[in-house]
């Protein structure tokens, strides 16, 4: 289940990335007309992605941890957090914190 709902999380950013940058292309290139005419494909798109990504953040955080699975739930986690915040360049650390406070009070 894990790895269906990571897959679709995955794709479906993709797809909204694609959409939005060819959106911005064509805004960028003076198409203003042709980017707004892509806009309801963006939004469409985003709203699949972010169903996707409550999917996943719910499975993630209904599971119940074992000792051995706890490394794994928190690496996953901080991932999410990266991947939400933008994909940002020298944050690990501070995600993974923020990650291990969140596995931590899910687990509770």
């Amino acid at each position: 289940m894990s790895g269906e709902l990571w897959t679709e999380y995955r794709r479906t950013w993709q797809e909204f990335s694609r959409k939005l940058y060819e959106m911005q292309d064509l805004a960028d290139s003076g198409q203003n007309e042709r980017a707004l005419a892509l806009l309801a494909e963006v939004k469409e798109v985003r709203l699949r992605h972010n169903a996707a990504r409550d999917r996943l953040a719910h499975f993630l955080t209904a599971e119940k941890l074992a000792a051995a699975d706890r490394e794994q739930y928190i690496r996953n986690t901080a991932r999410l957090i990266w991947e939400f915040s933008g994909q940002p360049e020298n944050t690990a650390e501070r995600d993974w914190l923020r990650a291990e406070e969140l596995v931590a009070t899910a687990s509770a």
